[in-house]
C-alpha cells in the first residue's frame, strides 16, 4: 500500500504539467521502396526500423513453394514502370511446388502512443498492385479457387486469412459460389465481429499487367473499415465493413500475400503455378488529431467513464498503444501517474456553448479522485 500511495504522491505533484495538455498529432509511414534492396536503410528491402516502420519486411514461405522479392530499378532487367515518375517498385515471385503454397511480405506499421500512426485511432492505407503473372490466356495457370493474391491486416505476420484477420482484400483463379465472387474479380472481406465474414463483389477483375490503386480508410474506434479500388477506369467503394473477430484494435501488420494450388504435373504437361505481382506506393496516414490526456473514448470529455476504463486496466501492461486503455504517459503501465494525468484534466473540453460554461473541478476533488483511483488499485492487488 505504501509503494501504492507514493505513486499518487508523485502523480499529484506532476498534475500542473499535464493539466489540459492537449497533444496535436499527425503521421505519415511510406513505403516507395527508394533504398532498393537493402537492410540498411528505411525504405528499403528488407529495410529495417525507422520512419513509423517498427521493423523491416518480414519474408513468409510455406514448405509447399518457393518464393522471390526484390527491387526493381530503372534499367534493370526486367523493370516495368508501374506509373510514370513513380521509380522503384517491389516485385515478388513464387512457384508451387506442392498443393496450397504461401508467400507473403509483412511490416508492422504500428507502435505506442509516441509513433507515427496511434493504431487506437481512424488511418488510412494507400498503396498500388501490378499483376505481372498471365491471367489471361488459355495456357493461365491461374485457374483454380486457392490460387490467390491477397492483401490483408493481422495483429502478426501472417500468409494466410484466419480468424484474427481485421480487413483482407483478395482476388481467386476461380469462381466461388460460396462467397458470391466470381473468378478474378477482386473482393473486399468484412466480418461480423463474431468470428465470421463475408465478401463484397467489387465488378473490377485482374488482367495481365493491370495496376489497381487501392485506399482502406481504418477506423479502430468502431472496428469497422471501407474500402476502394480503382483500376484507372472504374473504382468501386464499400463502407462500414467489420472486422471478422470482436477486436477492435487493429492488427497493425500489412501483408502482401500470393498462393498457388497446383505443382507441375510432368505426365500431363501441366506447369506449377506462378504467381507474379508488384507492390508500390504504400502510404499510411492519419489526420491531425487532438488527444486530451485522460480522455479514453475521445470524446473530448474526461469523465467518471475515463476513469473506469483507467481503472480496470490498473496495474496491468498495456503494451504499445495504450491510450485507450488508461496509459496516458506512454510507459505501457497504467498506475498512479496516469491517474494523476487523468485527474488533472477532468472535465468537458468541448467548445462552451452561449448557455453553458464549463466548471473546474477544485484541486481538492483532483486530489481525492487520484485518492479513490488509488484505493482501487489497492483492491486490486489484494485479489
Amino acid at each position: 500500500m505504501s509503494r501504492i500511495l507514493t505513486g499518487v504522491f508523485l502523480g499529484v505533484c506532476v498534475i500542473a504539467l499535464w493539466s489540459v495538455s492537449v497533444q496535436a498529432r499527425a503521421g505519415t509511414v511510406v513505403a516507395y521502396f527508394d533504398g532498393g534492396d537493402s537492410d540498411l536503410v528505411v525504405d528499403g528491402l528488407p529495410g529495417m526500423a525507422g520512419n513509423g516502420w517498427q521493423d523491416a519486411w518480414i519474408e513468409l514461405i510455406n514448405a509447399n513453394g518457393t518464393g522471390e522479392s526484390q527491387v526493381l530499378e530503372s534499367g534493370e532487367e526486367g523493370y516495368a514502370e508501374i506509373k510514370t515518375g513513380w521509380g522503384n517498385y517491389l516485385d515478388m515471385k513464387s512457384t508451387t511446388t506442392a498443393p496450397d503454397s504461401r508467400y507473403a511480405q509483412c511490416r508492422d506499421y504500428v507502435g505506442d502512443d509516441t509513433s507515427e500512426i496511434i493504431p487506437t485511432l481512424p488511418h488510412t492505407i494507400e498503396f498500388t498492385v501490378r499483376i505481372n503473372e498471365d491471367v489471361d490466356s488459355v495456357d493461365s495457370t491461374y485457374t483454380a479457387k486457392w490460387d490467390r493474391y491477397m492483401i490483408e491486416d493481422y495483429p502478426y505476420a501472417k500468409d494466410n486469412t484466419g480468424a484474427s484477420q481485421r480487413w483482407v482484400i483478395a482476388v481467386t483463379g476461380e469462381d466461388d459460389y460460396v462467397w458470391g465472387v466470381d473468378a478474378k474479380e477482386w473482393h473486399f472481406k468484412g466480418g461480423s465481429h463474431e468470428g465470421t465474414d463475408y465478401a463484397v463483389p467489387t465488378g473490377i477483375s485482374i488482367t495481365t499487367g493491370g495496376v489497381y490503386d487501392f485506399t482502406i480508410d481504418v477506423d479502430p474506434t468502431t472496428g469497422t473499415w471501407s474500402a476502394t479500388i480503382s483500376d484507372g477506369v472504374y473504382s468501386f467503394t464499400e463502407e462500414d465493413m467489420g472486422w471478422r473477430d470482436d477486436s477492435y484494435d487493429v492488427g497493425g501488420f500489412l501483408c502482401f500475400t500470393q498462393r498457388g494450388s497446383d505443382p507441375e504435373d510432368v505426365i500431363m504437361e501441366f506447369p506449377a503455378d506462378t504467381r507474379d505481382w508488384s507492390v508500390d506506393n504504400i502510404v499510411i496516414s492519419q489526420e491531425s488529431v487532438d488527444l486530451i490526456p485522460g480522455d479514453t473514448d475521445m470524446n473530448n470529455i474526461v469523465n467518471e467513464i475515463d476513469a473506469a476504463i483507467l481503472s480496470q486496466n490498473w496495474g496491468i501492461d498495456v503494451g504499445m498503444g495504450g491510450f485507450a486503455f488508461g496509459d496516458f504517459n506512454g510507459d505501457q503501465v497504467v498506475n498512479s501517474l496516469d491517474a494523476a494525468i487523468l485527474a488533472a484534466n477532468w472535465g468537458d473540453h468541448n467548445p462552451p456553448s452561449a448557455s453553458a460554461t464549463a466548471v473546474p473541478e477544485p484541486a481538492s476533488m483532483v486530489f481525492l479522485l487520484v485518492m479513490g483511483l488509488a484505493a482501487v488499485a489497492a483492491r486490486h492487488l489484494r485479489q
